[in-house]
């Protein structure tokens, strides 16, 4: 069903952190965007017609001007009216211009609880029209409500969440159907190994489901998969 393409360089080898890759497709460019986290990086690689033309690096700073923070995941949320590329860090959450040229939101943590050893933000998602949802590792989940322009960002409401980690890993790479019926199922259609990988990131290109990328740790590409 699928069969692997040429790779794609990044700017620097991906870390081993889950759901590290995230793309951005634009039809009146041509265009695609990759987005892959490198320690207290985001590498930015932009690809049109098969050819690398713009490689960049945005940085998740800290609480000071110098000082940079580890980066545990990025990835651009699409609204109706809006794109915004948002990284977490362990001090908080950070929202950007599409391609990460101005900052225009920052939310900070605060102060870990009394005994609590790790303190971050991870796992985001567009939801509806106009928020930005980011999860901690305290359970909550912050709820942003985000403007059509400018950097009025404001954090809506706090929710509160599971406090249990759900995760794998292994170097396979599996694709899903997922039926719409009554009775809804799941069928895999497609499975390959990549050996010698820890895979730590996989997404589609677009809403057509024809092509997808995979990252892997301490790997200084992205590998390609496309219907034939």
């Amino acid at each position: 069903m699928f069969s692997r393409d040429p790779s794609v360089s990044i700017k620097a080898s991906a870390s081993s952190l889950c759901n590290n890759l995230t793309v951005l497709s634009s039809k009146e460019k041509q265009s695609l965007t990759y987005g892959v986290v490198h320690k207290a990086f985001v590498c930015i690689t932009t690809v049109t017609k098969g050819t690398v033309v713009n490689q960049k690096q945005v940085s998740c700073k800290g609480e000071g001007a110098h000082s940079s923070s580890a980066v545990l995941q990025a990835k651009w949320c699409e609204l109706p009216d809006r794109t915004v590329l948002v990284i977490t860090s362990v001090k908080g959450a950070q929202m950007f211009e599409t391609d990460g040229s101005i900052m225009i939101f920052w939310q900070a943590l605060g102060e870990s609880k009394e005994g609590v050893y790790s303190h971050f933000a991870r796992g985001i998602s567009a939801v509806g029209d106009k928020y930005i949802c980011v999860g901690t590792s305290e359970g909550g989940i912050m709820v942003f409500d985000i403007p059509p322009r400018g950097t009025a960002v404001k954090l809506q409401e706090t929710l509160t969440s599971h406090k249990t980690a759900i995760f794998s890993e292994d170097s396979s790479v599996r694709v899903w159907k997922l039926s719409a019926d009554s009775s809804p199922t799941m069928e895999m259609v497609f499975q390959q190994v990549i050996a010698d990988t820890q895979l730590c990131g996989a997404r589609f290109t677009d809403l057509s489901g024809d092509s997808f990328g995979v990252t892997g740790y301490d790997l200084a590409e992205i590998i390609m998969f496309s219907k034939k």
